[in-house]
């Protein structure tokens, strides 16, 4: 399996749903437990150790986020240089995923602080609807077929 070439769709797909058991323990920690027991340090459980035997899942979550971005980043530098451009399908959702993971986790920290009630509600609802673009993320990346390749036009002959 080629990471850089054909349908990229299936290799983003995967890293989004290695990201989600990360993704939704932010969300616990910067809405869940936010809203009900105020400001929280998010990911100081997790560091840790307070994850229980989540822990580790969570933390190759993490690891996975990393390698995703900078798969992402090559993937951005392989289509833009003329001498490594490829004809790569699924660009724009994997620019899509690293930019929606991107923005969740800015918000999740965000979150850390004390914040007027509509800021909070806000950010709560900002990454509810991230979280759940990703869900969508996965779901179109892994189930929507690849477009078909453009097919050839026969020559048009010219009357002499």
């Amino acid at each position: 399996m080629n990471l850089f070439r054909g349908d990229l769709r299936r290799t983003n797909a995967v890293f989004v749903l290695c990201a989600v058991p990360l993704l939704v323990r932010v969300w616990i920690e910067a809405v869940g437990w936010r809203l009900s027991r105020g400001p929280q340090m998010v990911g100081f459980s997790l560091m840790h150790g307070g994850a229980g035997y989540w822990t580790i899942p969570l933390i190759a979550s993490l690891l996975a986020i990393q390698i995703y971005m900078l798969w992402a980043a090559a993937v951005a530098i392989r289509s833009i240089h003329p001498v490594w451009r490829s004809e790569a399908s699924g660009k724009r959702l994997i620019a899509l995923g690293l930019a929606s993971i991107w923005l969740y986790l800015y918000v999740g920290d965000s979150m850390q602080v004390e914040l007027p009630p509509a800021l909070l509600y806000l950010g709560a609802l900002g990454m509810t609807v991230l979280l759940l673009g990703l869900v969508w993320l996965f779901v179109r990346s892994l189930l929507v077929p690849p477009a078909a390749p453009p097919v050839a036009e026969p020559p048009i002959a010219h009357e002499a």
